[in-house]
């Protein structure tokens, strides 16, 4: 009874949220950003629940990002104004509740993984990753429309039960997966064994909480702050070298730096470098360039801003 009120707490108010963020959130332009920020925008109405964004390793100045729940298992390529190039149905899969993206090289192949472990209500008795190959388009006229299939899939669980857990990141160097659990109030890191081609059902085990995030640089009063959701994460992603991770919440970002022999856990029990963000209606994706040069910030509500951040301390 306790876990169904709250269930039915929590719907009303992200229904409020979605609706009154829309409304009362303004849309930042470039005259308004800082000098290292600049910005595309998403118009298309087709990508206006954008959850997840992976940086293209194979077409450079190609992002990829898909909708979260209830919309149906397609990614989206769109160049960095914003401009919508392809549409890439995953056959055999559906979007139960498709969160995070990642990107990363395996066997002289590029990889996106899809996170299908959104669980508002804490209900879900296990959980999909879904690993594409990501596709060769310099042949295809755009835009496009194409369809691809997983090249696996991974069921897990995690080892303490059920979590909402919007942000997750692929350490290939390390054969690691890792997720970060979203409505604890203290984030709880949880790992996975990367395992290719696996039909067991998998378990992510709890590593420990990490660093409670800074406050934000800037104070804002959309609902999200007022219901006290600023500090929960939506995303994160490792730079290609493995020297770093980023990590999304609803109020900024936060750049932790990494050497190759330190744990993700004590990594990101240490202090980060606060990357302060503009003021959005509900920032969902994150993710570094190919080159770990450059990250970008997708979010949801249209219009909705595509931001590229084109300096921080970590970057090579």
């Amino acid at each position: 009874m306790f876990r169904c009120s709250k269930l039915i707490q929590f719907s009303f108010l992200s229904v409020l949220l979605s609706l009154l963020s829309c409304s009362f959130t303004p849309v930042p332009d470039n005259n308004s950003l800082p000098e290292n920020m600049t910005s595309g925008y998403l118009t298309s109405k087709s990508i206006a629940e954008a959850s997840g964004i992976a940086v293209s390793r194979k077409h450079p100045g190609l992002l990829w990002l898909n909708n979260d729940s209830g919309n149906s298992p397609v990614l989206f390529a769109v160049n960095t104004d914003g401009k919508e190039l392809v549409r890439m149905t995953i056959n055999g899969t559906k979007n139960k509740d498709w969160e995070d993206l990642a990107i990363f090289a395996y066997n002289q192949h590029t990889y996106i993984l899809i996170a299908d472990t959104g669980d508002n209500g804490a209900s879900r008795s296990s959980y999909q990753l879904h690993f594409i190959r990501e596709p060769e388009l310099s042949d295809i006229a755009l835009p496009a429309n194409i369809s691809a299939e997983p090249e696996w899939s991974v069921t897990f669980r995690y080892n303490d039960g059920s979590h909402d857990c919007e942000a997750v990141a692929v350490d290939i160097k390390h054969q690691q997966i890792l997720l970060l659990s979203k409505r604890e109030d203290i984030p709880v890191l949880y790992m996975l064994p990367f395992t290719p081609g696996s039909s067991t059902t998998a378990t992510a085990v709890k590593q420990g909480v990490i660093r409670p995030f800074p406050q934000p640089e800037k104070k804002h009063f959309r609902l999200i702050d007022l219901f006290g959701y600023t500090l929960q994460p939506t995303a994160m992603d490792i730079r290609s070298d493995g020297l770093g991770i980023a990590i999304l919440t609803y109020g900024d970002a936060y750049y932790y730096p990494a050497s190759e022999h330190d744990s993700w856990l004590s990594v990101l029990r240490q202090k980060p470098e606060i990357i302060a963000l503009p003021e959005l209606a509900q920032a969902e994706g994150i993710g570094f360039d190919a080159q770990s040069r450059n990250l970008f910030v997708v979010t949801e509500k249209l219009p909705a801003p595509l931001l590229r951040i084109n300096r921080y301390s970590g970057q090579p």
